[in-house]
């Protein structure tokens, strides 16, 4: 399948918002033009890419994961090994693609070239360089006009490498390099410095020249090789008298400046010559792309952009000048002025969604508070707007119960939008004498939304529709970080702040402040009085909450202090306690599909689709690009929606895989597979041929017998025949949450040790939301989901048959919430 843009979508995926066409996923730190001009590369964290450079079209991407050392053992996340892009050229003859890559981590560590061979005929080849300096040290690169010779600059010196020999050709020590040049007939290499420029014979390593620049950033030499252009650092650009960096161009015939042109304040970032001369490209700080005519001594245009950091590469012919902006590139027509294959409103890292109650609506909004709503059956934009919430971003978004409206939270404020005019209709204030910074979450039927003010300890609950305050509640030692609804909307749980560290500005290699995350205490709310029913402690949570339909689980993101990684951990709403057997390593964002029988997890790029009743993987979808910063399912059940970091999002299908053909008695055998992949599939088989379902299902499932008295089961635990007492332990195990007083009273009287030993596992592991289950278990749970998702009058008749049975057997059970699910209470 395609998107509307013609891209292949990944597999699983039925739609995507926005377009990849030129998103590199990761902030895009460095950008090269191929030398016939129809390919150009991007550099950033992870990977490299390549693009169309005539229509942005992805065409391959190099992942640098495998040619990067592994980050230290105490690493919090071992998926965010990166490497960061340093500097990216083509060779001559674009058969190869030269990046200089810096490996993250605390410690200093090498430097590396690497060589892609875009041939596909070798791999990729790795040359170390040392780096000195420290922990913080930039790095530069340029490689000469032969593609032979790269030259890389660290903070204390320049080293010049034979890259088909992959050995050091000279070592010069040099402080604080900034840029490097080479000259057109490779013969000399130009290096900026803080106080100079050194112009340095590429043969011997010996310095030849000297140039006073105090303050030189960036430098390229002219393409006829008799001068040199020099970019210049201003003052701080918030200094309103600020003076500003210079340009100036160096005539090496003459050894003196022959012009001098004021730029723009602060540093600046890039700067490139065109392959005639005429034009020079450069950018700093000013979020802005400035093309100079060398001639006029001028600004022919300025291209505004939304990032500081602004890579820049002209195209061989010098008619387009490709630049980074965020994540991802942008191409410059040069002599029309004008932005080519602008294909979409421009968005980055969505990280907030919101479906409408029919599921025939999803809305998306950015960290810069643009809104986008979307049909998920065709990936059209419907209507995008600004969303300002005193020029800071969105934190939560929701719909109304009618589909007509969306509310927005941010910066202390809460407003209301007409979704077909992207108009405000409704401004929500916040309580005087609260901080700006804000935290909300609206519940699954939209009608409430509950807001924690900044510096207050209260969550106060609104109305959608009319914005009305109907309570506050209060119980909070601390500030709020988290707060969840349960899919009735009679819970809400929230999560108070575990201290002075920012949750947001964690990184994976940032031990000692992973460390410091502290135990947070964890409140459920009872909404209609504002009690708080339970109260239980979380060790060192993070990122997002998630509430089980059945309001008996919450899932945490958490820090595991012993082996030092994350995990999504689950914990008992009843109890306080923590399932610790059902912790799943470094996922997170989880969110449960509206009847509780799957949970979506993310990691890095890849979505997990687990079954609750197993704890198992039934579905995997990768092939994103960027990774994925947020997830939902729509309340029919059928779409997962994923948002990622390039600014796109994705619409996964849900509904259960089937095979044509296939036996329906195959598919019940199926069912109590061990392999829950398996199951989910004949699931779906099933529900795929609703007659041929009904048939085997009516078969075999029938309600389960009244069971006997509990004191006849307890006597049973003590019989002389195994198979006698594991059959009553498990019928006593289904009870447990109802007769907990009963059988406690029983195990603190009775002298057979057999019944003390089965009973005290009983009370130990039960009552549980997630028990352990059996085959035959799990084939009865998959089966009445199997019916739920049927839903005809034939399916339903044997539902309501199946849930008169046994009241304490997990069929009875099962059957009674798809009936209360399917609107058959």
């Amino acid at each position: 399948m395609a998107d509307l843009y013609g891209d292949t979508l990944p597999e699983g995926a039925v739609a995507r918002f926005g377009c990849v066409r030129f998103r590199h996923g990761e902030e895009v730190e460095a950008v090269a033009y191929a030398p016939d001009g129809t390919t150009i590369a991007s550099g950033g964290a992870d990977r490299i890419a390549l693009w169309e450079a005539a229509t942005g079209k992805p065409k391959t991407s190099f992942s640098l994961r495998p040619y990067l050392p592994p980050l230290p053992e105490w690493a919090a996340d071992p998926l965010a090994n990166r490497g960061y892009i340093q500097g990216l050229a083509f060779t001559p003859d674009g058969r190869q693609l030269i990046s200089l890559v810096e490996p993250s981590g605390e410690n200093p560590v090498a430097g590396r070239l690497i060589l892609w061979d875009l041939t596909g005929s070798r791999l990729p080849k790795v040359i170390e360089c040392d780096r000195v300096g420290g922990v913080y040290c930039p790095m530069s690169m340029a490689v000469s006009p032969s593609g032979r010779i790269v030259a890389v600059g660290t903070r204390g010196y320049v080293r010049i490498v034979d890259t088909e020999k992959q050995q050091l050709v000279w070592v010069e020590e040099i402080k604080d390099v900034r840029a490097l040049s080479f000259a057109p007939d490779g013969k000399a290499l130009a290096v900026a410095t803080p106080e100079r420029v050194i112009l340095v014979d590429t043969t011997t390593g010996k310095t030849v020249a000297q140039i006073p620049a105090d303050h030189a950033d960036q430098i390229a030499f002219d393409p006829s090789g008799t001068s040199i252009w020099l970019g210049r650092e201003g003052e701080e650009q918030w200094n309103p008298s600020a003076k500003p960096g210079t340009l100036r161009r160096w005539d090496l015939r003459t050894g003196s400046v022959a012009r001098t042109y004021d730029t723009v304040p602060g540093g600046t970032y890039s700067l490139v010559a065109s392959p005639d001369g005429k034009t020079l490209a450069f950018s700093g700080a000013g979020r802005r792309a400035i093309i100079w005519d060398t001639a006029a001594g001028k600004a022919v245009a300025r291209i505004k952009s939304n990032s500081q950091s602004i890579r820049l590469a002209y195209a061989p012919d010098g008619k387009m000048l490709a630049l980074t902006e965020g994540m991802r590139v942008r191409v410059w027509d040069v002599a029309a002025r004008r932005e080519v294959h602008h294909n979409e409103t421009y968005v980055e890292e969505v990280s907030i969604v919101a479906t409408s109650l029919d599921s025939k609506l999803i809305a998306t909004a950015d960290w810069g508070g643009t809104v986008q709503v979307w049909d998920p059956d065709s990936g059209l934009e419907i209507n995008s707007w600004m969303a300002n919430h005193n020029f800071r971003g969105i934190n939560a978004m929701t719909f109304t119960p009618d589909g007509h409206s969306i509310l927005t939270f941010g910066s202390g404020t809460a407003r209301r939008w007409d979704v077909s005019r992207g108009e405000e209709t409704v401004f929500f204030k916040k309580p005087k004498k609260t901080m700006d910074d804000s935290l909300a979450i609206s519940s699954a039927d939209c009608r409430l939304f509950a807001a924690h003010w900044g510096n207050h300890k209260t969550i106060t609950l609104y109305e959608t529709t009319t914005g009305r305050s109907l309570r506050e509640l209060n119980g909070h030692a601390q500030a709020i970080t988290q707060m969840a609804f349960s899919s009735d909307a009679r819970r809400l749980i929230s999560v108070e702040a575990v201290g002075s560290v920012s949750i947001n500005s964690l990184t994976a290699t940032d031990d000692q402040r992973w460390q410091s995350l502290g135990t947070s205490s964890v409140r459920v709310w009872d909404v209609t009085t504002g009690q708080t029913l339970h109260t239980f402690a979380v060790d060192k949570p993070f990122g997002r909450m998630t509430v089980s339909p059945d309001c008996r689980v919450v899932a945490v993101e958490s820090y595991q202090k012993e082996e030092k990684v994350t995990f999504l951990g689950f914990w008992d709403l009843m109890t306080g306690k923590e399932m610790v057997g059902r912790r799943i390593k470094g996922a997170g964002g989880a969110v449960f599909s509206p009847d509780g029988r799957y949970l979506a997890a993310k990691a890095g790029n890849t979505i997990r689709l687990y079954e609750v009743a197993s704890g198992q993987v039934v579905r995997v979808f990768e092939g994103a690009v960027g990774s994925v910063t947020g997830l939902t399912i729509t309340p029919n059940g059928r779409r997962l929606i994923s948002l990622h970091h390039d600014g796109t999002s994705l619409v996964w299908d849900l509904t259960r895989p089937h095979e044509a053909g296939v036996e329906t008695s195959k598919s019940w055998e199926e069912l109590a597979s061990k392999d829950p992949a398996t199951a989910f599939r004949a699931a779906g088989t099933l529900a795929a041929n609703p007659a041929g379902a009904m048939v085997v299902l009516g078969e075999k499932l029938r309600p389960a017998p009244k069971s006997r008295t509990t004191a006849a089961l307890v006597a049973d635990m003590d019989d002389p025949v195994f198979s006698v007492r594991d059959v009553a332990t498990r019928e006593l195990f289904w009870r447990a949450d109802r007769e907990s007083a009963e059988l406690k009273r029983i195990l603190a009287n009775t002298r057979s040790a057999e019944v003390r030993l089965r009973l005290d596992g009983i009370l130990q592991t039960a009552p549980s939301p997630w028990p352990k289950l059996t085959a035959e278990e799990l084939r009865q749970a998959r089966a009445v989901g199997a019916l739920e998702a049927i839903g005809t009058p034939d399916a339903r008749r044997l539902l309501k048959a199946l849930a008169g049975g046994d009241p304490y057997a997990l069929l009875t059970r099962e059957a009674r919430v798809a009936l209360r699910r399917l609107g058959e209470e």
